[in-house]
């Protein structure tokens, strides 16, 4: 079954932050994680819900369609590379090697957030794309932080929250987008 790059990026995003903040990760640098602790802490987002929002923009059928072409086209290249990159939480790593995932999440959601800026959409919900965007761009450079390497360990535990808030918003406003768009929710995990 297929699955949209906005969904997986928020999932294996918020599991890698469970793994950095990980006291394992943030009291000896190089200490590999067990696999258990990967599936504890992606398992535990992927279980999370989150309600959908109401929709009041109104668009053009035949627009929203092609919107909605356009938008998963960008979404399902970006998947694959989301799909891999959860798939390494799965196995032991070091601390750079969830560093390297870290700032490859990020590189995907710039991505994500550039495709959406230069999506070209109504003026009826172009607040929506506007907002997915910005959410993205929030995901990314939380992530970004997460891998620094100046990032002290007491600090990944507060960048992680942030995070955490973060996807949550960016959940939101993509599924505002999504409904917009008519393509509904993102399938769940």
């Amino acid at each position: 079954m297929a699955r949209h790059t906005d969904a997986l990026i928020a999932l294996g995003v918020a599991g890698l932050v469970g793994l950095l903040a990980a006291p394992s990760i943030t009291t000896a640098a190089g200490t590999l994680l067990a696999a258990p602790s990967v599936t504890t802490a992606v398992g535990t987002l992927r279980s999370t819900t989150v309600l959908p929002l109401a929709v009041t923009a109104v668009a053009d059928p035949a627009a929203t369609s092609d919107v909605g072409a356009r938008y998963l086209a960008l979404a399902t290249p970006l998947n694959a590379r989301v799909a891999e990159l959860s798939g390494e939480l799965d196995t032991p790593r070091t601390l750079e090697e969830l560093r390297s995932i870290s700032n490859r999440y990020a590189d995907v959601e710039e991505e994500f957030a550039n495709g959406l800026g230069s999506l070209a959409a109504p003026a009826s919900f172009r607040d929506l794309v506007v907002d997915a965007e910005m959410a993205a761009r929030h995901v990314a450079a939380l992530n970004r932080r997460l891998a620094d390497p100046d990032t002290a360990g007491n600090q990944v535990t507060a960048i992680g929250s942030d995070l955490s808030h973060a996807l949550d918003d960016q959940r939101r406003s993509i599924e505002r987008l999504r409904d917009a768009l008519g393509l509904g929710l993102p399938p769940s995990e």
